[in-house]
């Protein structure tokens, strides 16, 4: 049997070329001076696997590793492909390490762009630092399931529904796009329809909302505006819809006031003013 060829022996050769150095593995010189171990095999075809550098990968691992490969081949199995689907594995289980708090951010920084409100970014930021980053931040995004995501929305959603159905929803886009990039798999626990709904009360039954009932309105001549029933010292400031610099100004004549939507305008008490107290140009 002949005797392998030797580290010492292997380290005279210099010229630009492929050198058997034993067990189908080679020693590849290239035309720079580079030297590396490769793998000839033929499987359908002739191929050469790269093992490795000379600098880091010594004569005896090359072969260990050629040793490995034929093994492979045993079985039919291209062992250039059996590395690229560990090496693509591996990526796979990097990424599903992703946490939670870093797929948030991600989908926060390539969403924000075409959020029409400037003020988006903070209320997203701010309710899931206040609400999701203590449970879920630190956490694997793989790994939210439902149990996790009714640790967070259980203890607000009866006293803060408005704001836990808020938060629902971005969790389940942030989930969505973490699903999306290959992050995670299966379902979205934080879906509503056929699953949420299941497991919480709907919204609006929580706590109905109590309308205020309307105001009795009569036309004032007196001062050209609007008499208001029932009334109190807080008033509401509001503008005339076709308002327009140099227009006649729009009084509205308050004399009570018990009850109005906050969304019809801005609140100020009588004190705030030197006017007559129930008359608001």
């Amino acid at each position: 049997m002949r005797k392998p060829i030797s580290a010492a022996s292997v380290s005279k050769f210099t010229k630009p070329g492929h050198y058997a150095v034993g067990g189908g593995c080679y020693l590849q010189i290239a035309a720079g001076g580079s030297r590396s171990w490769v793998l000839r095999y033929t499987l359908g075809r002739a191929r050469y696997m790269g093992l490795g550098s000379c600098e880091l990968v010594t004569l005896a691992e090359a072969r260990a590793k050629a040793h490995d490969a034929r093994r492979l081949l045993l079985d039919k199995i291209d062992p250039i492909e059996a590395r690229r689907a560990q090496h693509r594995e591996r990526l796979l289980e990097t990424a599903r390490g992703k946490t939670f708090r870093e797929c948030a951010e991600s989908y926060i920084a390539s969403h924000e762009a075409g959020w029409r409100d400037p003020r988006s970014h903070k209320q997203w930021a701010r309710s899931l630092t206040a609400y999701v980053y203590p449970r879920l931040g630190d956490l694997p995004v793989a790994a939210i399931d439902t149990g996790l995501l009714m640790s967070v929305l259980e203890p607000i959603w009866k006293t803060k529904p408005e704001t836990a159905s808020r938060v629902r929803g971005r969790i389940e886009n942030i989930l969505d796009w973490a699903r999306a990039r290959g992050y995670r798999d299966g379902e979205n626990p934080a879906r509503w329809r056929g699953h949420l709904d299941h497991l919480l009360p709907a919204r609006s039954r929580v706590r109905r909302v109590e309308h205020f009932a309307a105001l009795s309105c009569a036309r004032d001549n007196r001062h050209g505006g609007v008499r208001i029933v029932d009334a109190h010292p807080w008033f509401i400031v509001l503008a005339h819809k076709g308002f327009r610099f140099g227009a006649p100004p729009f009084r509205i004549l308050i004399e009570e006031l018990n009850a109005i939507p906050a969304r019809v305008g801005n609140c100020s008490h009588t004190s705030e003013h030197d006017d007559d107290p129930r008359l608001l140009l």
